[in-house]
Order: structure tokens, then sequence, then C-alpha cells
């Protein structure tokens, strides 16, 4: 069994942790990465003068070389995730006056998991009933979610089928994600662990980032980890009803750009894979 996060533990964390001069250092190399990120893609672009159905080049060599920068591309994402996420908790990440639905974001992190891994998670049992509503922006939650899936990844090799169900007890809700390995189900070869911590400034980001989402919206995750089977709960204050409600449309961009995902199913998923994954959703 694991910590448990709880805001009573983490009360220090709802300050700035930088001091400004690394606060200073961090948006100059989140500035770089992001023009490293549209400097790898064009140079990627230009070995695609011949492609096959999936975008990638229908040239071994050329396949190979693109291959390679897709990855150096995917490890830069994942790094400007981590600290574009640090900067705005630096910025002063304060819980909204109306509440979100959940539901939306929850729903759509589960269907990308399954398609963006192309088949080697496979999806279990998915509970996520409407009227989730919490005083936090889903995409705080669905960081975190993120980090603990790969987390949960890196625990379990064999893992090949992903649970999620959420529910609303009492004055929480209760969210519960699963990482386990089903005989019945293929497991498809991962990669081994990616090494996208590699340059970030603060090494242990996405758990501080985690630490500080639970200091910030009052939020316990308790994880627990078997034989074949990893799990997560968090628990976090449901609005009430007098609360505002914000809603979000499924069809926002934010719904549907797949970086942040990709960004870090590239640490366990092999990249063709992804590409693959992601030609095929566009």
């Amino acid at each position: 069994m694991k910590g448990e996060f709880c805001m009573s533990d983490q009360h220090t964390l709802n300050g700035n942790v930088l001091s400004a001069p690394a606060l200073r250092l961090l948006q100059e190399r989140n500035a770089a990465d992001q023009r490293a990120v549209a400097s790898v893609r064009q140079a990627a672009a230009q070995l695609c003068t011949q492609a096959d159905e999936y975008g990638l080049p229908s040239d071994p060599a050329a396949r190979s070389v693109y291959l390679s920068l897709a990855e150096t591309c995917f490890a830069l994402q994942y790094r400007t995730a981590c600290a574009s996420e640090l900067l705005c908790y630096e910025a002063g990440a304060e819980r909204p006056d109306a509440a979100a639905d959940l539901c939306r974001m929850l729903r759509h992190f589960v269907n990308q998991a399954d398609l963006l891994t192309d088949g080697a998670l496979q999806i279990g049992t998915c509970e996520i009933p409407h009227g989730l509503y919490a005083l936090l922006p889903p995409e705080r939650l669905r960081f975190v979610l993120l980090h603990l899936l790969m987390s949960a990844l890196a625990e379990q090799p064999d893992a090949n089928t992903m649970d999620l169900t959420a529910e609303c007890v009492q004055n929480d809700l209760r969210l519960e994600l699963v990482l386990r390995h089903d005989p019945e189900a293929e497991t498809l070869p991962r990669k081994e662990i990616f090494p996208a911590e590699d340059g970030l400034l603060l090494p242990d980001a996405p758990e501080l980032l985690t630490e500080r989402f639970c200091a910030c919206y009052d939020v316990r995750i308790l994880r627990q980890s078997a034989a074949e089977k990893s799990a997560c709960v968090l628990t976090l204050p449901a609005a009430r009803a007098q609360n505002p409600l914000v809603k979000v449309s499924s069809d926002s961009a934010e719904f549907h750009d797949d970086t942040l995902f990709s960004a870090f199913l590239s640490q366990q998923f092999p990249t063709e894979r992804l590409l693959t994954a992601l030609a095929e959703l566009s």
C-alpha cells in the first residue's frame, strides 16, 4: 500500500514552491522546449515526401529517422506539459466559483486510453454517471489521472486492462482507477520505460504536481498495488447544489487535443503505435 495525500499533510504546497530565479528558468526552458517541438515537427515533416496510409515515411531509413524525431517530440511535449502545469500552480491555482461536471472529461479520458494505445490497453469496467460536479478545473484532474495511470503501468508491466469508476458518496466524489492483467485479453508488448523526466527542471515534477493538486482542491489519493493489479482511489469534495455550474462543451478543442495524452503514453507504448493511432483519429 502506498501513501495517501491529503490537504492537512501538504498545506505548505498552497504557496509558491519555486524561487523567483527558478521560476524564470522554468519559463525560459518551457518556451525553448516549445520552440524545439516546432522545429522537430518541421524536420520530421520533410521526411514524408512518400508516406503510407498513416502518414509515416515509406522508405525504411527515413521511417527510422522519423520515429526517432517523433520520440524526441513526445519527450519535449511531456516536459512542456509538466512545466506548464507547474506554472499554473505557481500563478495561483484557486478553487473556481463555479462547479464543473467531470463526466465528459472522464469519459473522454477512457476513450483516449482505449484509442491511443491501439488495443494495448483494453477498457474493462467503465461506470461514469452524469452529475459529477466538483469545484476544480477538469484539466487539473486530467493531468493527475494521467500521472497515476503511467505510474500504475510502470508497476504492472503485464497490465492490459483499465477500469474507471466514479460515484458520489455522501458529500464526496469517489474515483477509482484500476490497472490489471486480464488473462483473456491480448497482452501487447510495451517498450522499456522511456526516460521522459530527463531534462525536467524538477525530476519529481509529476509527483509534486499531484501533491499540489491535493493541497489546492482538498483531494485525497490512496494508491494500492498487488501482484497483478494497481488501484488508485481519489476522494474529492462534491460541489453543493447551490454552487453555480459551468458547462463544458464536448466539442471544445481541449477535449479533442491528444497531445497531452500521447506525450504521457509515449513513456510506455511504442512510438509507431501511437502515431498510427493518432493518424486514425485525425
